[in-house]
């Protein structure tokens, strides 16, 4: 009689920093494993540089930072109508 050895479940991906790059080529996910394009790279993680596609992208920012998007601070309208063009 053989018993199955549980295995340790592995920690889940917490992003360190939020540079990243698009990449267009078929990268795996590390989040749900499947083989999407377009996907993010992200270079630094708890498990260093890591593919993500935008289906999961969404869940792991808010997991690491607290929010979905990866913007600090931007700008919520510009100044392209400074000189009273605005409608």
């Amino acid at each position: 009689m053989s018993t199955k050895v549980k295995e340790p479940k592995s920690a889940k991906l917490i992003l360190e920093s939020k540079a990243n790059r698009r990449t267009m080529d078929r990268e795996q996910c590390h989040e749900c494993k499947r083989w999407r394009s377009p996907a993010w790279k992200y270079f630094k993680s708890n498990y260093g540089p890591v593919h993500l596609c935008i289906r999961c992208e969404a869940k792991v920012l808010d997991r690491s930072f607290g929010k979905i998007d990866v913007l600090d601070r931007a700008k919520h309208h510009g100044h392209f109508y400074a000189r009273g063009f605005r409608q």
